[in-house]
């Protein structure tokens, strides 16, 4: 009883290190919209002027679906930085 036990939990903390390591997998990737212009900052500014954060609260939206909206949509609205 305690062997199935502790391979028991020996599986599940594999499997719980794997999938959790699974999502940071493209932290360090970035995925930049081609065909962007290149616009100067406004008032000749080289710096961002403010952030905007944004939550969309829902495990069903990561940051690659922020950034795949945002490669069809930024003539209306942009974002820098998309992040998980």
């Amino acid at each position: 009883m305690k062997k199935s036990i502790k391979i028991l939990v020996s599986i599940s903390t594999a499997a719980m290190i794997t999938l959790t390591s699974a999502g940071s997998i493209f932290a360090d990737r970035e995925m930049i919209v081609p065909g962007l212009p290149k616009v100067e900052y406004r008032n000749g500014y080289g710096a961002y002027e403010g952030i905007v954060a944004h939550s969309t609260a829902t495990p069903e939206a990561p940051a690659i679906n922020i950034r795949n909206y945002e490669a069809r949509t930024w003539r209306n609205a942009f974002v820098h930085y998309a992040t998980d």
